[in-house]
């Protein structure tokens, strides 16, 4: 309808211009306004579409000369068939531009590129919003997958804590060590922030240090005088946000190591933080043949790579039996910033 009303109203324009007949304006309007019509629904409907949106532009170059020049026959089929049999017909009576065929054509011609641009434009408008709305519903889907992943790792992590901390507590019943009780107590408390800290995307700096201290404290009492433990922490500021038990696996990974040493174990535990940055380094002390594998490291490399995109480093080396990691990340966010 409004490609209609546009045709009809500039070949009223046109048309009417030094003529005294209206009669005649009308004809042609009426008689033209068809085949611009057609030739515009070909345009936008069939050339644009399947050839210049392809990418086809030799074959809509052929095809868009062979439709001008099918309605410049028609147009020009109407002028000769059709007009000479109006009612009292006078050629001087003409309006001057239906006189000349070219500037018909051409006027025909440009209404016909003019509608088509503006079909092109307004279907470019439409695929960006769609490809916007696309994109976005991809978004919410990869967001949706990432934080599924996230809650199953996060979930791995109970059990194999739990399957750490109890060997411990198994240790010491069989002792009848009177630190039991004492013990218990404190498992308690790791598998409180363990259950539901762990489900909150970040925690405050500071409860993660306390409760790797606490785990430290749990450990170490399955070992005697055999392992030395240092654990040295530094921050420029109290409210940096981290993802809870990002850095546990490799401290319960040098735990483990120390279970199978008959000589000293050490560990030596060092964490600071300063200008967004973390810095965090365990070294242990093994015999034998280890391995860069377990549930725990398989987890954490994981799980960096989605919460800390390019903004982690991480680097696991072994020499002089000695297991060495540095974890570095960027851009740490204080509470207000979040």
């Amino acid at each position: 309808m409004i490609l209609i009303f546009g045709v009809s109203f500039c070949f009223q324009f046109l048309l009417r211009y030094g003529s005294v007949n209206s009669d005649y304006i009308m004809a042609f309007t009426i008689g033209l306004m068809p085949i611009t019509i057609l030739t515009c629904h070909v345009f936008i409907y069939k050339l644009i579409p399947s050839f210049l949106l392809e990418n086809k532009l030799m074959q809509f170059v052929i095809w868009s000369i062979t439709t001008l020049l099918g309605s410049a026959m028609l147009t020009i089929g109407f002028l000769m068939a059709v007009v000479a049999y109006l009612p009292n017909f006078r050629a001087e009576q003409l309006p001057p531009s239906t006189k000349n065929y070219p500037f018909l054509l051409a006027a025909m011609w440009i209404i016909v590129a003019a509608t088509s641009f503006l079909s092109l434009w307004k279907q470019r408008q439409i695929t960006q919003v769609e490809n916007l709305n696309l994109e976005k519903l991809l978004a919410e889907k990869e967001v949706a997958m990432k934080n599924q992943e996230l809650s199953l790792l996060k979930s791995q992590l109970h059990p194999h804590f739990l399957f750490n901390s109890l060997n411990t507590i198994y240790s010491l019943a069989l002792t009848n060590a009177k630190e039991t009780p004492e013990t218990v107590l404190k498992l308690s408390d790791l598998l409180d922030y363990t259950l539901y800290q762990v489900n909150q995307p970040t925690v405050k700096l500071p409860k993660e240090l306390h409760y790797i201290a606490d785990y430290i404290a749990l450990e170490k009492t399955r070992f005697d005088d055999s392992l030395k433990v240092t654990f040295n922490h530094q921050l420029d500021r109290e409210d940096y946000l981290l993802a809870p038990m990002i850095l546990m696996p490799f401290i319960e990974n040098a735990f483990k190591h120390g279970k199978a040493m008959q000589h000293h174990q050490v560990i030596e535990i060092t964490l600071i933080v300063a200008n967004d940055t973390l810095k965090f380094n365990i070294r242990n002390s093994f015999e034998g043949q280890t391995e860069h594998s377990g549930i725990g490291l398989q987890n954490i490399q994981t799980r960096l790579n989605m919460l800390y995109p390019e903004r982690h480093t991480l680097s696991i080396e072994q020499n002089d039996n000695i297991f060495d990691v540095n974890l570095h990340i960027k851009g740490l966010k204080p509470v207000e910033h979040v």
